[in-house]
């Protein structure tokens, strides 16, 4: 084929196929698709790119240049820095007492695939790079803006668990020396009503990792900080200033509400409102709910923070996810998410009050590329 197409990663329900599908156009160095989305490569050492978007044209003709410039298929300057940049293998030594714990989990999607999407859907997978990619542009971000943001003398270790067993060697490559334990393992939940539960064993499963870890060494953290693997930071985390003694949450702007201006902003990524508070009629939909449940029964789950040992203790809803459920109902709160079970988790079970903070600046990948990538 003239343009030499081929297929990086597909997107549409519909196979594609080469020449059935997807093609080059002519002798140009272009390619057409018909009934088929994915991202494309050709010849040479041009970039991948998108084609078949935005979605409901029968056909798209697209340049093989277009990849130039794409958020998601090209690191910045600072996030290719933020990769590469030297860290110590061993463990610093300074006059902080502060040592902290990084707990990454979950499932890797892709700039256009939710994580969840595997469960749910009859979708063709062309291959890993869209995944790979994307947990680049996080670690990238992770690393630069929680690792690198450490005051000086302090440390902050890493540990991973994923519900993607390929992605061992993706870890080991995005978070080098500073990535102290890792798990990867195929999912044990696969129905998207098991979510929460999913989300959840994979937290505890990390905290397990560092609770392993600080055993072995004999080191002691004074926070954890429990963060969907999918999440871009766009602002430096300053952790000491979090509370130690109790579980935080992020403070979150309900869409359904005005609001504050209240902002968190960075060069390049979308602003995102932190203040306003949500209920629960805001996400699970009216019900004859006690005021208080209404009031206190929602938090943000994208994040959490606090004492290692309370952190570990989400791995409990898991566990016991029956009577988690069942109390669930009782609060007149139909639907099974984890920012329903994360608050009655800290209310009935932990029975603490805890604190919120607009201190972590974060945005699902998936999202944040639909804004800067123009398709939102």
């Amino acid at each position: 084929m003239p343009c030499g197409a081929s297929l990086v990663e597909q997107h549409s329900f519909a196979r594609c196929e080469r020449g059935v599908s997807f093609g080059c156009l002519g002798t140009s160095r272009s390619i057409w698709v018909q009934n088929c989305r994915g991202v494309f490569r050709c010849a040479g050492r041009r970039p991948p790119f998108r084609c078949g978007y935005p979605e409901g044209a029968p056909a798209y003709n697209c340049s093989c240049g277009s990849g130039r410039g794409d958020p998601f298929w090209t690191l910045s300057d600072e996030e290719t820095q933020a990769l590469a940049r030297p860290r110590e293998a061993e463990e610093r030594r300074g006059d902080s007492p502060h040592r902290f714990a990084l707990l990454l989990h979950g499932m890797l999607g892709t700039e256009v695939r939710s994580s969840s999407s595997d469960f749910h859907s009859k979708w063709h997978d062309g291959g890993h790079a869209g995944k790979r990619m994307l947990l680049r542009h996080c670690a990238a971000s992770h690393l630069k803006y929680v690792v690198d943001a450490a005051a000086r003398g302090e440390q902050v270790d890493v540990f991973a668990h994923s519900w993607n067993r390929e992605a061992a060697p993706w870890f080991d490559e995005a978070y080098g020396v500073v990535l102290r334990g890792s798990r990867h393992e195929p999912p044990q939940y696969t129905s998207e009503a098991l979510k929460a539960r999913s989300q959840a064993l994979s937290i505890g499963r990390a905290a397990l990792l560092m609770r392993e870890f600080a055993a072995l060494r004999n080191v002691t953290y004074t926070l954890a900080l429990a963060i969907r693997t999918d999440a871009v930071l766009s602002s430096p985390v300053d952790l000491h200033r979090m509370p130690a003694e109790t579980v935080t949450f992020a403070h979150w702007c309900c869409k359904h509400r005005k609001s504050p201006p209240a902002t968190c902003a960075a060069a390049g990524t979308p602003r995102l409102p932190l203040l306003a508070h949500c209920a629960v009629a805001d996400y699970a939909g009216a019900h004859h709910r006690a005021a208080d449940v209404e009031r206190s029964y929602f938090v943000m789950d994208w994040w959490l923070a606090g004492p290692p040992a309370l952190v570990a203790s989400w791995g409990r809803i898991a566990s016991e996810w029956d009577a988690y459920a069942a109390r669930n109902a009782e609060l007149g709160i139909g639907s099974l998410w984890s920012h329903f079970l994360w608050a009655q988790h800290v209310h009935e079970v932990l029975r603490i009050t805890p604190s919120f903070s607009s201190a972590v600046c974060a945005q699902i990948a998936r999202r944040h590329f639909e804004v800067t990538s123009g398709r939102a």
